[in-house]
Order: C-alpha cells, then sequence, then structure tokens
C-alpha cells in the first residue's frame, strides 16, 4: 500500500509540474507574439522574429539586470511598454514560484508519510 501511495503521488507531482510547464510555455509563446507585433519593426534585434521575441523574454524572465537592457530602449519609443514587460515577470515568476512551492510542500508532505 505504501509504495503504491508513493507512485501515485510521484504521478501527481510529475503531471502538476508539466501543468505549471506548459502554462510557462503557453505564456511566454503569447507574449513573444504580442512583442513580435508590438516591437519587431523598432527593435528587430531583440523582438523582430519569435526566436529572438522568446529569447528575449526568457533573458528577462531568468535574470533580473536584462529587464533595464530589454526594458529602457523600449520605453525611448513607447512609453507604455514597462506594462507589457513587468506583467510577463510578474506572471512568469509567479507560475514558477507556484511550482517551487508545490515541489516543497509535496516533499515535506511525504516526508511526514514516510515519518507515520
Amino acid at each position: 500500500p505504501r509504495s503504491t501511495l508513493r507512485s501515485r503521488r510521484q504521478r501527481q507531482m510529475c503531471i502538476r509540474d508539466r501543468y505549471v510547464t506548459a502554462i510557462i510555455i503557453i505564456l511566454t509563446y503569447v507574449y513573444s507574439i504580442i512583442g513580435v507585433i508590438l516591437f519587431g519593426e523598432t527593435h528587430p534585434d531583440q523582438w523582430g522574429s519569435l526566436a529572438d521575441s522568446v529569447l528575449s523574454l526568457m533573458a528577462i524572465l531568468l535574470s533580473n539586470d536584462t529587464i533595464t537592457y530589454f526594458l529602457y530602449p523600449l520605453i525611448e519609443i513607447y512609453s507604455w511598454s514597462w506594462v507589457y514587460i513587468l506583467s510577463y515577470v510578474f506572471l512568469g515568476k509567479l507560475t514558477i514560484l507556484n511550482l517551487i512551492i508545490a515541489i516543497l510542500l509535496d516533499l515535506l508532505h511525504s516526508k511526514n508519510e514516510a515519518n507515520k
């Protein structure tokens, strides 16, 4: 019974991780398309194609220093571009934080179940 419970819990955790990963991928894809449409003509190096836009958004999401590198050139032309960048950062980081908290809670719960 314990091994089946453990394997069931591992499957649930794996499915939840896949959902969160899928949410991050969809979020990045949608924001990349919006970035290409809005900023592709004026900033082709960073937003000119879907691949460039995805790389720019991943850099923004994974490093705090790159936000200024991408944001300040956009603000010079589009004063409202901070809404685009910061909304992506907030949604992306909250999703990643949700994933980390879920993993930690599952680990604590499985340790608690093992001690019983």
